[in-house]
């Protein structure tokens, strides 16, 4: 069955013009060892930390080109600049997870972003006459709607686009199609629909959406926290309907002290704000950037 999928997968990459298939594995199976490595505590008390296993980490340098050495010490540490000198900062075990993860999102974001390009490279159209409005092929492959126990960062990104393409369905279906009918005189059977316009500006609107206020929070110096984000967040959208926490709603034990609720189109979605300034960053050090590059 594994030897099937390969065959179609170098047929397709051969169709693509994708010459370099086996770096192309080779990457993927480095972003996979990646996401295998573990790390413990050492035993000084310095608060630095080593890789576990290893052998994984032979595998994920030896896919990435790249020797153990040098991935092992841009995991677990960070040259960074403090007044004109450079200092070598160590990592504990969550710091390290975090640039390992950071790392292979890195990496893969770049992977598919290239595959993508020689795609389009491969199918496009020239610009004559007989096509001079251009060809277009749209692909979208997304995830649905999510809620789960916990809801974090991602399922506000994954949520907030739902909402997004909910609003274009309606602007394109209902909202366009019904006007058009009543230009023409058409007799039909009209929908009522409830227009999400109203939750994609509570999160994208200038200074006071989640994602403003958001990027606001982690780009202030100094001890700006998630609960700091989340007051915040309550001092600009105290009014908004679609929107309430603990603190603006002290009556309702379903929400707790570090959680803000949304009314989706879709239905109420309880949001944690634990980690979402980390990963609104997602900040990809220096050393790693230098080590691939190399």
């Amino acid at each position: 069955y594994c030897s099937k999928i390969s065959f179609v997968l170098q047929l397709q990459a051969k169709i693509c013009n994708i010459s370099c298939t086996f770096q192309l594995w080779s990457i993927i199976a480095g972003i996979l060892h990646l996401g295998n490595l573990a790390f413990v505590d050492s035993e000084s008390s310095s608060g630095d930390c080593y890789v576990a296993n290893p052998e994984v980490l032979n595998n994920a340098a030896r896919c990435l080109s790249v020797t153990p050495e040098q991935l092992h010490n841009a995991l677990t540490s960070q040259v960074v600049a403090a007044r004109g000198d450079v200092v070598a900062k160590t990592h504990d075990v969550n710091a390290a997870l975090y640039t390992r993860d950071a790392l292979a999102k890195a990496v893969y974001e770049r992977l598919f972003s290239w595959v993508v390009e020689r795609i389009n490279e491969s199918i496009t159209v020239e610009q004559t006459s007989r096509y001079s409005k251009g060809t277009v092929i749209g692909v979208l492959d997304i995830y649905g709607f999510e809620i789960f126990g916990t809801n974090s960062f991602e399922q506000l990104c994954i949520n907030y686009c739902n909402e997004k393409l909910q609003q274009l369905f309606i602007e394109l279906v209902l909202k366009q199609e019904q006007e058009e009918y009543e230009r023409e005189g058409i007799k039909w059977s009209k929908i009522d629909y409830f227009n999400n316009k109203i939750i994609c500006d509570l999160v994208e609107m200038p200074r006071t959406g989640i994602l403003s206020v958001l990027d606001e929070a982690c780009a202030n110096i100094g001890n700006v926290t998630d609960q700091v984000f989340l007051a915040e967040l309550d001092k600009n959208l105290q009014s908004h309907k679609h929107y309430t926490s603990r603190n603006l709603r002290q009556s309702d034990k379903t929400v707790k002290h570090d959680e803000f609720r949304i009314t989706h189109y879709a239905g109420d979605v309880t949001y944690s704000v634990n980690g979402f300034m980390d990963k609104n960053r997602d900040t990809l050090f220096q050393d790693l950037k230098r080590l691939m590059y190399n």
